[in-house]
């Protein structure tokens, strides 16, 4: 092959390498952001137990107070209505 030619090919091969995994690329979720991931479960746990301290380890710890009112708030309302 001459130098020209490989001039030419090797970004024609690049720019279809890229082309293909963009056209098989898919969305990605994380799982634990799912319905059924680790996260929901736990917190329906901990409202199950009323103890936020289940919920608390998917937390940061600057976040915890917010947190804390908002169980808080949530078992509160629960409590006045069984469908709530």
């Amino acid at each position: 092959m001459n130098t020209h030619r490989k001039e030419i090919f090797v970004p024609l091969l690049v720019l279809a390498a890229i082309g293909v995994a963009v056209l098989l690329s898919r969305p990605v979720s994380a799982h634990c952001d799912g319905v059924d991931g680790p996260v929901v479960k736990a917190a329906q746990e901990a409202l199950a137990r009323s103890d936020v301290n289940l919920v608390l380890i998917w937390v940061r710890k600057n976040d915890e107070a917010e947190i804390r009112r908002a169980f808080e708030q949530t078992v509160s309302v629960r409590t006045l209505n069984p469908q709530a």
